[in-house]
C-alpha cells in the first residue's frame, strides 16, 4: 500500500519536537545529561532520548502501522536494523545529529527523519533547529528548502571544490584547496543540497542509515550523484565502505580518482 505523505505536516512535527526536547536543553546540559557510548567521542544527552522518544510517538501516531528505527534504540537493540528490509513503511530517525556538537554549545547540529519501504528511501527531512531551517525531499518529486526548489553546485576544478568530511579523511585535506569537516551529518547534507558545498566524503564505519537515508536522497533529488567507494549505490542500511557525494556521475568518477 502507497500512501500520500504529507511532508509540511512531517517537518512541523520535527520542528515542534526540537522546540519541547532539543532546544531547552541546548547549552542547559548537566554533566548528568550527558553520558558515553562507545568511546568519548560518541555520546548521547538526555536531548538525544527525549527528541527520539517524541518523535516515535508523534510519527508512529501520524501513521498508523508503521515502524520506527531510532539510533539510540539500535544502539541498546541491534536487531532494530531488520525493520528496515519490511514492506511497512518505517521511519529512521537521529534525535540529534552531531551529539558533540550540540554538548559543546555549538549549533551546527540537526535532526534528521527518513522514511523508508523496502529498503528504499522515500522521504527525507533534515533540520537544523537553531537557524531554524527545513530542508525536505521526496522521491522523485525534488528537494526544497520552503518553496525554493534546491540545485547541487559543480566547480571547474575538483582540486578547488568545498568538501564535507565525515569520519576520518585526512588525505582530503591535503589535496582538496577548501576542505571542512562538519562534525554533523544534518550540516553536511544541507550544505551539499543548498549548493553551499560540492562534495561530500562519509567514512564512518559503519555507513549508518540515520546519518545518511535522509540525505542521500536530498542529495539527489537536488540533482547530485552519490555512491560507494566501490561503485555500490546506497541503501539505507548498515553498509562498509566510503561515500562519495558530487554534482554528477562524472565528477563523482573524478573525485574518487583524485582522492584515490
Amino acid at each position: 500500500m502507497t500512501v500520500k505523505v504529507d511532508l509540511l505536516r512531517v517537518a512541523e512535527i520535527i520542528r515542534e519536537v526540537a522546540g519541547t526536547e532539543v532546544l531547552p536543553r541546548f547549552r542547559h546540559l548537566t554533566a548528568a545529561d550527558i553520558q558515553q557510548k562507545t568511546s568519548s567521542h560518541d555520546l548521547v544527552t538526555t536531548a538525544d532520548k527525549m527528541s527520539e522518544k517524541a518523535l516515535r510517538s508523534r510519527l508512529v501516531d501520524y501513521m498508523p502501522g508503521s515502524l520506527v528505527v531510532g539510533e539510540e534504540e539500535t544502539y541498546v537493540n541491534p536487531d532494530a536494523y531488520e525493520r528496515l528490509k519490511s514492506d511497512k513503511y518505517v521511519w529512521v530517525i537521529d534525535p540529534v545529529d552531531g551529539t558533540n556538537n550540540f554538548s559543546k554549545g555549538f549549533d551546527d547540529f540537526g535532526i534528521i527523519v527518513a522514511l523508508v519501504k523496502n529498503c528504499q528511501t522515500v522521504c527525507g527531512w533534515v533540520y537544523a533547529p537553531v537557524r531554524d531551517e527545513m530542508v525536505v525531499a521526496e522521491l522523485g518529486s525534488g528537494a526544497f528548502f520552503g518553496n525554493a526548489r534546491l540545485h547541487v553546485v559543480d566547480t571547474d576544478n575538483v582540486s578547488d571544490a568545498l568538501a564535507v568530511t565525515g569520519g576520518t579523511y585526512p588525505v582530503l585535506k591535503e589535496k582538496l584547496k577548501d576542505t571542512y569537516w562538519t562534525h554533523s551529518a544534518a550540516i553536511a547534507y544541507q550544505h551539499l543540497a543548498m549548493g553551499k558545498a560540492s562534495y561530500g566524503v562519509f567514512s564512518t564505519k559503519p555507513i549508518k542509515p540515520w546519518d545518511h537515508a535522509a540525505g542521500v536522497l536530498l542529495h539527489g533529488e537536488a540533482g547530485g550523484y552519490s555512491a560507494l567507494s566501490d561503485g555500490r549505490q546506497y541503501t539505507p542500511y548498515p553498509v562498509e565502505g566510503t561515500l562519495f557525494l558530487a554534482p554528477s556521475k562524472e565528477r563523482w568518477e573524478e573525485v574518487r580518482e583524485f582522492v584515490g
